[in-house]
């Protein structure tokens, strides 16, 4: 019999369309979960927790279905040397890709507040020898203090700083600081994650003044399901960035195209300040062509 992962890898090559994400989704639903640590179709490993709401998320992970085009995408726009920093770590699946991407010269900032996730981050980073990943166990947003953090125990990966009813009523209490205060001194960022469940627009209020000093790609997440029981709206989100000299922009195939309106209930967005917008449609990443 053929293995599941394998007919994955080969439905992968295919150009995405509906129609093979779908068929992903199913074979990967059935895909037993592994014991211990797996390699992943990004050539790291990872261990992570194997029962709540994120076990087919980590699934995908493992299978290379999750959010296939948007990490083709981050391929394109990080490059050796590179510094960069990932808001909302987790157990570090993007934050190991990343330092795959950046080599021993470049350097990754994995940021996590949630205690059950940061066991497997630094137990991942170990698991791969990953020197160039930095671990800071803080949650992020507009100011500085300890807040409480709501998440559902021995589910993983979830959690915010804003109590949504997806969550448990219980909290625990952690650091919180702002990007400005964290990297103050840092001289160098070239792509910044954030990917916070609906605390995206602190994050990006409390980090004015490296956005505006290092003009870094930016990827951040929009779930439709947070923002409807935010008090801000994300329209706020896109004007703070806007203000910054960021446009914003989606994917369209292999290629990003000028944000026009959100088409998915979750949604990764592409934030690039304009000063570096004439490189990449040089380089053929930034086009207005409808794929």
């Amino acid at each position: 019999m053929v293995p599941a992962r394998l007919i994955v890898r080969l439905l992968n090559m295919i150009p995405n369309n509906r129609l093979i994400t779908k068929v992903i989704d199913k074979i990967v639903a059935y895909m037993p979960m592994p014991e211990g640590p797996v390699l992943t179709e990004y050539n790291y490993l990872i261990e992570y927790k194997k029962t709540g709401p994120m076990a087919g998320v980590r699934k995908s992970v493992i299978a290379g279905s999750y959010e296939r085009n948007d990490f083709e995408m981050i391929e394109r726009l990080v490059n050796l040397g590179d510094t960069v920093i990932d808001v909302g770590a987790n157990e570090g699946y993007v934050s190991l890709w990343l330092s795959k991407l950046i080599g021993a010269t470049g350097g990754v900032y994995a940021i996590e507040p949630n205690p059950e996730n940061l066991v497997f981050l630094y137990n991942n980073i170990e698991l791969n020898t990953a020197t160039n990943i930095k671990v800071i166990e803080k949650a992020v947003s507009d100011q500085k203090a300890k807040m409480p953090f709501f998440c559902t125990p021995n589910s993983g990966a979830w959690g915010s700083l804003t109590n949504f009813s997806y969550f448990s009523e219980e909290c625990i209490d952690v650091e919180v600081d702002t990007l400005d205060n964290l990297f103050s001194d840092l001289k160098q960022l070239d792509f910044l994650k954030v990917d916070t469940e609906g605390n995206e627009l602190k994050v990006f209020l409390g980090a004015r003044q490296i956005l505006s000093r290092h003009k870094p790609h930016i990827c951040f997440e929009v779930n439709l399901t947070f923002w409807a029981h935010n008090d801000q709206s994300v329209d706020e989100m896109f004007n703070c960035l806007y203000d910054l000299g960021y446009k914003l922009f989606m994917l369209n195939g292999h290629h990003l195209r000028p944000y026009e309106w959100i088409n998915a209930r979750v949604v990764n967005i592409f934030a690039i300040h304009t000063s570096r917008i004439f490189e990449l449609e040089g380089r053929n990443i930034i086009t207005a062509r409808v794929e």
